[in-house]
């Protein structure tokens, strides 16, 4: 019976030895177990860390590139602003000179038959609006568009030929010009 008995261990035996074969040494699996683990852990923090540096960055340049746009705009909008209230402002000057010259042509010459004297009077004095309308015109031609100082020119050359229908003619278009960009631009 002994030699029954010790077969079946044997066998055990057997069994175990290729059992242990087949198995990996434990310290091995756990050693890479642990390394899974900690990797695992590690690389989502660093990579979380990495992400939020690099977001953090754009967004440091994304916002000082807003910042600067915004007052870059906050700068574009105060000169146009004040240029605007230069134009207004010359135009204004250059409406009321305007409007001197036309009631003085309004009003007309003096009969030249019967007072030589008052038409000499007269026509120096309309002589004298049209040089100012100039001068205004130049000292003020940086705030003037081309088209008003053009039509302004020619009105002043008019005036000094004393064509009176054609001077209030041409001193009407440059009025309806500056109405015209003044509403212009108060819309844009």
């Amino acid at each position: 019976m002994s030699s029954v008995n010790s077969l079946p261990q044997e066998d055990t035996n057997v069994n175990t030895a290729v059992a242990k074969s087949q198995r990996k040494p434990k310290t091995t699996v756990h050693t890479e177990s642990r390394l899974w683990q900690t990797a695992t852990l590690v690389i989502p923090v660093l990579l979380g860390a990495y992400l939020t540096w690099v977001s953090k960055g754009s967004e440091s340049r994304v916002s000082e590139k807003i910042d600067s746009q915004n007052q870059m705009l906050a700068a574009h909008l105060q000169l146009t602003a004040e240029l605007y209230k230069r134009r207004f402002d010359t135009y204004d000057q250059l409406h009321s000179q305007l409007v001197t010259l036309e009631n003085k042509l309004a009003i007309g010459p003096p009969n030249a038959a019967t007072d030589a004297a008052a038409l000499a009077t007269w026509n120096r004095g309309t002589a004298d609006l049209t040089a100012q309308l100039d001068s205004l015109r130049r000292t003020n031609r940086l705030h003037i568009s081309d088209d008003v100082d053009k039509l302004m020119a020619s009105a002043w050359q008019t005036g000094a030929r004393h064509n009176r229908d054609a001077l209030a003619k041409q001193l009407d278009q440059v009025e309806t010009v500056m109405r015209t960009e003044l509403a212009n631009q108060m819309v844009n």
